[in-house]
């Protein structure tokens, strides 16, 4: 599976496939980044390179970028081939060159694989359940992580994993990235998260949908709000973390859910996905 690429998309058409493909988070205006020439761009897409960083065809030279991952603040190094990244930061006039002034990756989705991993007929794919999403794994197109030891080979029932990657029309999650959490999983405490449209939203639950037909029930009753000054409204892309009873497709008592889509005054997007 590889995914194309969508240029320069006008805001709707960007807003669209963010929330279609679990790519993004809130980011900054557009137009020309301070102190940097060139045009003002957020691309979101995957790492496919490194010695600046590659994202979406573009080499974004990263002197001076702020590098935040998983929300805290990391170097370069942290970063690794295969993760769904958004960059912030000027495209030259070539179309190939630029400079990132802050790079964002987290994760699509965390937890722990639940019941039968199905393999490919030819051997080269494996899929699974994560509370409820359908990950695809694929031993060449997807970077396992080296921290953890997890590869296609040894994924198993149990593995608490962390997943980027693009969802398909199907509701299937293929993996560009993924790695396994250490620790095995406890029920009620162990951090899983999520990302999708907020349906149904009621006094006490909402569905968090990946794709259409595909969803997660959520309990936000407790919930801290973060980069959501209008508060949980139908239709908004957000972020869920929080907990569950246990490791199946059951609902995810969110301790924390964060607005995750696009600002309104970008000029120019660049969004990957399939």
């Amino acid at each position: 599976m590889k995914p194309n690429i969508f240029s320069t998309l006008l805001l709707m058409s960007a807003l669209a496939l963010v929330a279609a493909c679990g790519g993004g988070g809130s980011s900054s205006g557009g137009g020309n980044v301070a102190g940097i020439g060139g045009t003002g761009i957020t691309s979101v897409g995957t790492v496919t390179g490194f010695g600046s960083i590659f994202v979406n065809g573009v080499e974004y030279e990263t002197n001076g970028a702020v590098f935040e991952i998983d929300d805290y603040i990391r170097q370069e190094s942290d970063l690794q081939v295969g993760m769904v990244v958004k960059v912030e930061g000027t495209r030259d006039a070539n179309g190939v060159t630029g400079r990132a002034s802050h790079v964002e990756f987290d994760n699509q989705l965390e937890g722990p694989i639940s019941g039968a991993i199905s393999i490919s007929p030819d051997g080269s794919a494996k899929t699974f359940t994560v509370i409820g999403i359908s990950v695809r794994v694929d031993s060449t197109g997807t970077t396992f992580s080296s921290n953890g030891g997890l590869t296609f080979a040894n994924i198993t029932n149990g593995d608490v994993v962390e997943v980027s990657g693009f969802v398909d029309s199907a509701g299937v999650l293929n993996a560009t990235f993924i790695a396994r959490r250490a620790g095995a999983f406890q029920p009620n405490v162990s951090e899983v998260e999520a990302r999708g449209v907020i349906r149904g939203l009621g006094a006490n639950t909402f569905q968090l949908e990946l794709v259409t037909g595909v969803s997660i029930v959520v309990d936000h009753r407790v919930a801290m709000l973060d980069d959501l000054p209008g508060g949980l409204a139908d239709g908004t892309f957000v972020e869920v973390k929080g907990t569950l009873a246990n490791g199946g497709a059951t609902t995810i008592d969110a301790t924390r859910i964060e607005g995750n889509g696009l600002d309104n005054d970008l000029a120019n997007v660049s969004v990957e996905g399939i």
